[in-house]
């Protein structure tokens, strides 16, 4: 689901945790994952009321350096 859509929809009734897309993760270009994380968490956040987490578990193909630059993504765009 596509939590942008679900905040606009329910923002102001629920919370939500995740819809960042971990197959965003595996791509070897880190401006794919930034675009997924810059899109979604700024909007998400407004208001309050969003956990970051992956859509799914993380994918054992995503490596630490590609899951640790995700991290300071979601640092860097989900500070309250």
């Amino acid at each position: 689901m596509d939590v942008i859509q679900l905040k606009k929809d329910f923002g102001d009734q629920l919370t939500f945790m995740g819809g960042i897309d971990t197959r965003a993760m595996t791509d070897p270009d880190p401006s794919v994952i930034e675009k997924e994380i810059s899109t979604k968490i700024p909007f998400a956040k407004k208001g309050g009321g969003y956990i970051y987490h992956s859509d799914h578990s993380v994918p054992h193909t995503v490596s630490f350096d590609q899951y640790k630059h995700t991290l300071e993504l979601v640092r860097h765009y989900g500070v309250y």
